[in-house]
C-alpha cells in the first residue's frame, strides 16, 4: 500500500519571509508508519519527518529545509533535535493515529504517537473464579465512553489575531483541549485518589488547536472560598459527646462501648446543673413535636426565652463549607485590515463556538449521550515564558461566548467574497470561563515571586520573535510597542 495524503494544504505553516501560508501534504504509509510532512510542488521537499533515536524510538522532526523556511520551530533546541511546538505536533499526531485506527496501519515506534504503551495481559483470576469480562471494567456499573464514541473536529490550528503578533510582544494563548473524564469513582486503590486523576499534566494531552490574542484591557481575579455561620448549644454538644460512643459501638458490633455510651448519656441527663437544663430542654422540644402534630407550631428556644428570661447560648462561629470555583470574562475588538485577517477573525470565532458545544453520540450506544465540550487553557506569556506577574489560570470550560456583528453601533461592512460576499469591519467577541476545579493550597510553590497558582502545566505553541533582516510581511506595519489591546 503507499504513502497517502491524510491532509492537503496542512494548517499552522509559514513562511518566515512573508507570513504567507506553506502548501504542504501530511503523508502516511500504512505499511510501515512512515509520516511526512511534504511540500507542494515539482519535486517537492520534506519539510517534516521521522528520525530514529538510539533506542531506535521514532520521533517527528523538522528537516533542515524546515527549519530553515518555516516560521513554528523552538528556538531553544538544538538543529539536531528540532521538534514542532506545540500544538502544532500534537495535531500531527492526533491525525495520523486516527488514520491508522480506521485501516489498521502502522504507527512510528516513538512514545508520542504509541501514547498508552502496549496493553498489560489481564490478571489471572483466583481459583474458581471466572474469567473477568468487559463488564466488570466498569466503574459502577457505568462503562466509559472514548473520545472516539462522540462527533469531535480533530483540529483547527494555530490561529492568532492581528497577523503581526509575535513573542515580542506579551499575549494571551488559549488552547483547545479534548475533554477526559475525572474517573469519577476508581475500582481498586485507596481513598487519597478515590475521585480519579486530577493531574492536569496528564489530562491535557488531545490538542485541537491554539488562539493566540493581544493582551485584554480588562484582566482581573477574584479568589473566594466558601464560610458560614453555624451553631451548636451545650446541650447539644454534650449530648453528641455522649451519643458518640453508642454509635461506634453499633458501628463496631462493640456492647460493651454501646453500653458505656449509654451510661454517659445517662448520667448527664441526671447530673444537676447542665443535666437538669438538657431535660427542660428535651421536654419542651418533645411537647413542641406533639403540638406540631395537631397543626400548631411552636418554636423550642423562643418558648424558653419567655419562660426563663434567657436565650441558649448558641457558640455561634463562622465555620469553612467548602471552596468556590473562579471565573473569568475577556473582552476582544478585532479589526481586519486585509484578507488574511478576516478570514483568521472568522476561524477564530468558529473556534471558541464548536469548541465549547456538546458533541453528538456516533454510535448507536451513545446515540442518547451527549459528549462534554471540550475545554480550554488559558496563558498569559511574555516572549517563550509565562507571565509570573499575573495570576495563573486553571483549565476551564467556555461557559459563555457573545459576538457583537455591530461593535460601533451600526452595520458597516466591506466586499470579501470569501466571507461569502461582505465581512463586518469590526467585530467583539467576549468569553466566560469558568475553572473546572478549585485553586488549592499545596498548587503554590516555593517560588514567592511568582503569583501563582504555579503548578499547573504548560500549554500552548510558542510564536518565535522576529529574527534580524526578516523583511515586513506584506501591507503589515511593524507592531509599535503595542503590548495590549482587548
Amino acid at each position: 500500500m503507499a504513502s497517502r495524503i491524510l491532509k492537503s494544504n496542512y494548517p499552522g505553516l509559514v513562511y518566515k519571509a512573508n507570513l504567507t501560508a506553506v502548501p504542504a501534504d501530511l503523508r502516511y504509509d500504512p505499511t510501515n508508519g512512515n509520516v511526512e510532512l511534504v511540500q507542494q510542488g515539482p519535486g517537492g521537499k520534506v519539510l517534516m519527518g521521522l528520525i530514529k533515536d538510539s533506542d531506535g524510538k521514532s520521533s517527528l522532526v523538522f528537516t533542515n529545509y524546515g527549519q530553515s523556511v518555516l516560521q513554528f520551530f523552538d528556538p531553544n533546541l538544538p538543529q539536531s533535535a528540532q521538534m514542532p511546538a506545540e500544538p502544532f505536533a500534537a495535531l500531527i499526531i492526533n491525525d495520523v493515529r486516527a488514520a491508522a485506527a480506521a485501516v489498521g496501519g502502522k504507527l512510528p515506534s516513538g512514545r508520542d504517537f504509541q501514547r498508552g504503551g502496549t496493553q498489560p495481559a489481564p490478571a489471572t483470576p483466583p481459583a474458581g473464579q471466572p474469567p473477568r469480562t468487559a463488564a466488570d471494567e466498569t466503574i459502577g456499573g457505568l462503562k466509559p465512553f472514548n473520545p472516539g464514541d462522540f462527533e469531535q473536529r480533530k483540529s483547527f490550528g494555530p490561529l492568532k489575531y492581528p497577523d503581526s503578533i509575535n513573542s515580542g510582544q506579551d499575549r494571551i494563548i488559549i488552547t483547545q483541549f479534548q475533554y477526559k473524564r475525572s474517573g469519577v469513582l476508581q475500582r481498586e486503590g485507596n481513598f487519597n485518589n478515590v475521585l480519579g486523576e486530577k493531574n492536569e499534566d496528564k489530562s491535557l494531552k488531545n490538542v485541537v488547536g491554539s488562539v493566540t490574542l493581544p493582551m485584554p484591557n480588562d484582566i482581573s481575579e477574584t479568589n473566594s472560598v466558601g464560610w458560614g455561620e453555624d451553631s451548636l448549644s451545650n446541650i447539644a454538644a454534650g449530648a453528641m459527646g455522649a451519643l458518640g460512643d453508642v454509635t461506634a459501638g453499633v458501628a463496631g458490633a462493640n456492647l460493651g462501648q454501646i453500653k458505656e455510651g449509654l451510661t454517659t448519656l445517662e448520667s448527664f441527663l441526671k447530673s444537676e446543673g447542665v443535666g437538669t437544663r438538657a431535660r427542660q430542654f428535651l421536654t419542651v422540644k418533645a411537647a413542641a413535636g406533639i403540638v406540631g402534630k395537631l397543626g400548631v407550631q411552636v418554636n423550642p428556644e423562643a418558648f424558653i426565652t419567655r419562660s426563663t428570661g434567657a436565650a441558649i447560648n448558641p457558640n455561634l462561629e463562622l465555620l469553612f463549607n467548602g471552596p468556590k470555583l473562579r471565573q473569568f470574562g475577556f473582552q476582544f475588538k478585532m479589526t481586519p485590515r486585509d484578507k488574511g485577517e478576516a478570514d483568521q477573525i472568522r476561524r477564530i470565532i468558529r473556534f471558541f463556538k464548536q469548541g465549547m458545544s456538546p458533541r453528538k453520540g456516533i454510535k448507536e450506544e451513545t446515540s442518547f449521550f451527549l459528549g462534554t465540550p471540550n475545554v480550554f487553557k488559558l496563558q498569559f506569556k511574555s516572549g517563550n515564558s509565562e507571565l509570573k506577574s499575573i495570576g495563573k489560570i486553571k483549565t476551564c470550560a467556555l461557559v459563555s461566548f457573545a459576538v457583537n456583528y455591530t461593535p460601533d453601533g451600526f452595520y458597516a461592512a466591506y466586499t470579501d467574497p470569501a466571507a461569502g460576499g461582505s465581512q463586518p469591519v469590526s467585530v467583539i467577541i467576549q468569553l466566560g470561563f469558568t475553572e473546572l476545579t478549585p485553586i488549592f493550597n499545596d498548587e503554590y510553590d516555593d517560588n514567592q515571586d511568582d503569583i501563582g497558582p504555579n503548578k499547573t502545566p504548560a500549554a500552548g505553541p510558542l510564536v518565535p520573535p522576529p529574527k534580524p533582516g526578516d523583511p515586513d510581511p506584506p501591507n503589515r506595519p511593524r507592531p509599535r510597542n503595542r503590548r495590549g489591546g482587548g
